[in-house]
């Protein structure tokens, strides 16, 4: 059949490598629906889905950026993790109407309340018999004409015809009935019963109307999938027996609960291998936290647990674990804190459930303001900021759009922010600082949201669960968009990207820190940054020494990913932990910011700008500014922020250190001062374990 605008197909889609996407670079292809297995097939070839990247890594992801629909009021219905399967269906059943047919589920549309998802649109291309159109009518004047004239339900002497008020006839109709007036005449709801043909199952799609092959994934030799196997057992065993000799020194309780080592570090073994990463952080967790000797090392090993996981697990496996970790977590909260919630939901299976549904989906912005509003009216931010900060890397990391609103807090103290403009501000002074909003609502970005249209939802059409005032001045917008973030101050008129807002400072004063306690920093080259045993490895350097040693690998016997990373001596929980810096080509900025620690500390900040000094041909991955704020904190003249750091004379290298001892080593080393000196009173051994 042939559509509007002479369209020869119901809505066409633009689907996007994820990955690729991710990376910087916009890779995709319009596809008009309905299509093929072979044809969407083509199209995953093309734009690289199923593809490896430089480091061996699989595309396996896409988003929709965008949608052409030729059917009225379509666009705003679809998202941008649509299954494809689904679109395809509705699209074929859309193919299949007549001309009649197409106008009146359009019509349909505007009035039914069955156009919340896909499975919805779908059982209304069958229900169009729930739903007349009466053609020509375009007012409540014409309504009411037809009402009388040409149904007969009132009988009209013609010499009274002029008299009628065929207007307020019509109007009191229209007040009876679930109906509108559209481009195809006046349409309204004659309440028969809504069947629903199709469940919201994907397995019960018709097998005619199914697009989705998965790409299949280059095939490993048997020799390469044991080797890998292989490496991904070693790597397993070796990190479980570290975790249980750490906890069997740092924890009596955790050694006398579990009598058979062996045994226990299978099972640690089994965790990792598994993916449940969470349960492992929870069990060495504490200790890193203490403050005790033992918290190094603790650290070192969560730093191995999340390189095993970026390693050897894929996204979908990690997007099932940490779905699942989140789904729990977030129902604790809610059963441990809401009383209301705990009744309508006894059981936490289900309800457990319902929400890893949601995540895996996307859909994460109702669960979020659940937590911002609980947050509020029990005073537990502290509690579910935790979960916020979860979620929101979640979103990040699987390209989940949404927008977040951020309103002034409470208080005298910020009674001089609220409700003023940007150039109030800064002729005051004051700045569009983070630490002075708290987020009140979230919801889902969807293609057609503009700045303008969320100010009208909010204020017009106010959300049940938006318990924040009236968007207004003072207000800051912050849009999540495939894993960047963009804030929006709501000014006068009109709104002003705040890209300082997105900047976390901690405006507390600091003391100033001498070059004695800054402590030092060594670093380490390597033929193998994931697997440094595998080929060269040259530790205990200056930064000099290890660029050197760097350039020297040959890449064409290269094990892994050569690079350079450091480790720091400065007293903190993160003495002595080891850290990359430069993989391949590539210089993780955005990875580095995310451990506070390295990110306030000045050695790291002077490393970073050596290094890109040094190294000039360097990829920064940088979005959040780490260089700019390193170069701020250490150039003597500010003109000078240019990417180098040009301050006078450095210091001398520092000594070689000896051989860095093993995790039995420093285990030794801290059982041994646990011995000479008594423990800190913020060691808290004896700790129960946790359960795995």
């Amino acid at each position: 059949m042939a559509y509007s605008y002479n369209h020869d197909c119901p809505f066409e889609a633009f689907i996007t490598n994820l990955g690729k996407y991710n990376e910087g670079e916009l890779v995709g292809e319009w596809v008009k629906f309905p299509t093929t297995p072979e044809k969407l097939q083509e199209v995953f070839e093309r734009i690289g889905i199923g593809s490896q990247d430089e480091f061996g890594s699989v595309y396996e992801e896409w988003f929709i950026t965008d949608y052409d629909c030729y059917v009225d009021g379509l666009y705003d219905k679809l998202g941008e993790y649509e299954s494809l399967d689904e679109l395809n269906y509705l699209a074929s059943k859309l193919d299949e109407l007549g001309d009649a047919e197409y106008e009146h589920f359009q019509a349909a549309m505007q009035i039914s309340d069955y156009t919340g998802s896909i499975k919805d649109l779908i059982n209304l291309t069958d229900n169009l018999d729930k739903y007349n159109v009466l053609s020509g009518i375009e007012d409540y004047d014409d309504l009411g004409r037809y009402y009388i004239e040409e149904l007969g339900t009132m009988a009209v002497p013609e010499h009274l015809q002029n008299y009628i008020d065929y207007e307020a006839y019509g109007r009191d109709i229209a007040l009876d009935e679930i109906s509108d007036f559209t481009d195809y005449g006046y349409v309204y709801d004659n309440q028969n019963r809504f069947e629903e043909y199709y469940d919201g199952d994907r397995e019960n799609i018709p097998e005619e109307y199914r697009v989705m092959v998965s790409p299949e994934e280059p095939e490993l030799s048997y020799e390469e999938q044991q080797e890998m196997d292989s490496i991904m057992l070693d790597e397993a065993t070796s990190l479980a027996f570290d975790i249980d000799t750490l906890m069997r020194q740092a924890s009596p309780e955790y050694d006398t609960s579990n009598p058979e080592i062996f045994e226990k570090q299978e099972d640690l073994a089994d965790i990792l291998i598994n993916a449940h990463y969470r349960d492992l952080k929870k069990l060495v967790s504490p200790i890193a936290e203490e403050q005790s000797v033992f918290s190094p090392i603790a650290a070192e090993l969560i730093k191995r647990i999340d390189e095993f996981d970026d390693h050897f697990i894929g996204d979908v496996d990690r997007k099932l674990n940490m779905s699942r970790n989140l789904s729990f977590d977030i129902d604790q909260l809610f059963r441990g804190y809401d009383n209301e919630y705990a009744a309508m939901f006894p059981d936490e299976d289900i309800q457990q459930n319902v929400l890893f549904e949601h995540l895996y989906k996307g859909d994460t912005s109702q669960i979020k303001t659940g937590l911002l509003n609980i947050g509020r009216e029990k005073d537990l931010r502290e509690e579910i900021s935790p979960l916020i900060d979860d979620l929101e890397k979640y979103e990040k990391h699987f390209g989940i759009n949404t927008y977040t609103v951020y309103q002034i807090k409470s208080g005298e103290d910020y009674r001089d922010y609220r409700f003023e403009g940007l150039d109030y501000l800064e002729k005051a002074g004051l700045s569009v600082n983070r630490e002075n909003y708290e987020p009140v609502y979230a919801a889902p970005l969807t293609p057609g949201d503009t700045l303008e249209s969320i100010y009208t939802d909010l204020n017009l059409y106010r959300p049940d669960n938006f318990h924040g005032h009236s968007l207004s001045i003072s207000d800051v917008v912050v849009f999540q968009e495939y894993g960047k973030e963009t804030a929006f101050f709501c000014d006068r008129g009109d709104y002003k990207e705040v890209p300082e807002f997105l900047i976390q400072e901690n405006t507390q004063e600091k003391p100033e820190i001498s070059q004695e306690d800054k402590g030092s920093i060594t670093f380490y080259a390597a033929e193998c940054m994931e697997f440094p045993t595998l080929g060269e490895y040259y530790e205990n350097l200056t930064l000099q020494e290890a660029v050197d040693r760097y350039r020297s690998i040959p890449a064409e016997r290269m094990n892994g990913i050569k690079g350079i990373g450091f480790t720091l001596e400065d007293g903190s929980i993160y003495d002595g932990m080891s850290y990359p810096l430069v993989e391949g080509k590539h210089i993780d900025l955005d990875g580095l910011s995310l451990v506070e620690h390295f990110k306030e500390s000045p050695l790291v900040r002077e490393a970073v700008a050596d290094i890109i000094r040094v190294l000039p041909d360097l990829q920064i991955d940088d979005r959040e500014n780490y260089l700019k704020n390193a170069e701020i904190s250490l150039e003597d003249d500010y003109g000078m922020i240019d990417g180098i750091i040009n301050n006078g004379e450095r210091g001398t290298d520092k000594e070689v250190q000896t051989d860095k001892p093993s995790v039995l080593g420093q285990l030794s080393q801290a059982k041994k001062e646990c011995a000479e000196r008594k423990p800190p009173e913020t060691v808290k051994l004896g700790k129960e374990e946790p359960e795995l």
